[in-house]
């Protein structure tokens, strides 16, 4: 069994919530936690760590992430990135990304929905250069789009569902 990490990135300013997305409260758990959660019930190592550059963009966050990951588990084979305001990630999903990576040995296994391909989404360690190379707002979904051959992909058509606005927190609590 591969040695795969998961790295949530939660960090950012929730500027269009106005208010910290990480704390918005979805059934007995905020989204952080239910994150956490998703991630503990997980075969895999996970490291929580505090970015302090967080300002500078997304990329930041994912470099502090693999970092990290490297510095505490160094033959470590591959992560999964995943955010904290997409409510229905579970530890299916995560174990779906890993199952697929071991049966396919593509490099990337991204989540899809509507049409698109994105997080949560594992990376196998031959992607970690790219990974720690990424600046500014580019996320991992840059590398997922620039290398479509090193690409597959598990259905998550939930993970559409992300909570970025006041709006988008109504509609969870209808769902």
């Amino acid at each position: 069994m591969e040695n795969t990490g998961i790295i949530i990135l939660a960090a950012g300013n929730s500027t269009r919530l106005g208010r910290p997305k990480q704390l918005v409260s979805y059934g007995d758990q905020t989204l952080i936690q239910h994150a956490v959660s998703a991630a503990l019930s997980t075969p895999t190592d996970l490291v929580i760590i505090e970015n302090k550059d967080w300002q500078q963009g997304l990329a930041s966050s994912v470099r502090a992430g693999v970092s990290a990951l490297l510095k505490s588990h160094p033959s470590i084979d591959g992560a999964i990135l995943m955010v904290c305001d997409q409510p229905f990630v579970t530890s299916s999903i995560l174990s779906q990304l890993i199952e697929k990576h071991k049966a396919t040995e593509k490099e990337i296994i991204a989540s899809e929905y509507e049409n698109t391909l994105g997080t949560p989404a594992f990376f196998h360690k031959s992607q970690f250069k790219k990974l720690l190379a990424l600046f500014g707002d580019s996320g991992a979904k840059k590398l997922i789009n620039k290398h479509p051959e090193l690409v597959d992909k598990v259905a998550f058509p939930e993970g559409i569902i992300d909570i970025d606005t006041e709006e988008d927190v109504a509609k969870l609590i209808k769902h």
